[in-house]
């Protein structure tokens, strides 16, 4: 499996992930069962992240393991 593919996987496994938890938010607020609380907001920023800007995270968590495994090499 190439680097591409790889990517483009975790791409839609990210977007899928950020839509998947918009939509149980959504549910907790109609439901009424949201808590206006500061972990009610984080996940709802992150879910938001996810859903829009996958590829920020994706390049995000590939920097910090290259620096992780660049940096151990380098011992």
């Amino acid at each position: 499996m190439s680097l591409s593919q790889r990517r483009n996987i975790a791409y839609w496994f990210l977007l899928l992930a950020g839509i998947s938890l918009i939509v149980m938010q959504v549910t907790k607020y109609w439901n009424g069962t949201l808590d206006l609380k500061i972990e009610e907001g984080i996940v709802t920023l992150v879910a938001v992240t996810l859903a829009l800007a996958p590829k920020l995270i994706l390049e995000s968590i590939e920097k910090f393991v290259n620096s992780k495994t660049n940096g151990k090499n380098e011992l």
